[in-house]
């Protein structure tokens, strides 16, 4: 399992790949990586996440290829 920080950021990367990392941020009024920066102090009550990031990518995949598609029509 990866850490929830380590999702986010990489999440974020693909984000931006993507150009949603600005509607990604704005979908929250607080900042993420502030937030997992409280809870990195004590890495014991650091949330999981329990969807593998494999499963992640490949949701980001499957969207990039709609948005391809309906460009292309």
């Amino acid at each position: 399992m990866m850490k929830e920080r380590d999702i986010w950021c990489k999440g974020l990367k693909i984000f931006r790949q993507l150009g949603l990392d600005k509607t990604a941020l704005a979908a929250d009024n607080r900042c993420k990586l502030c937030l997992v920066q409280k809870t990195i102090q004590s890495e014991d009550f650091a949330d999981m996440v329990m969807q593998p990031y494999e499963e992640l990518n490949a949701d980001m995949r499957a969207f990039e290829q709609r948005q391809e598609n309906h460009r292309s029509n």
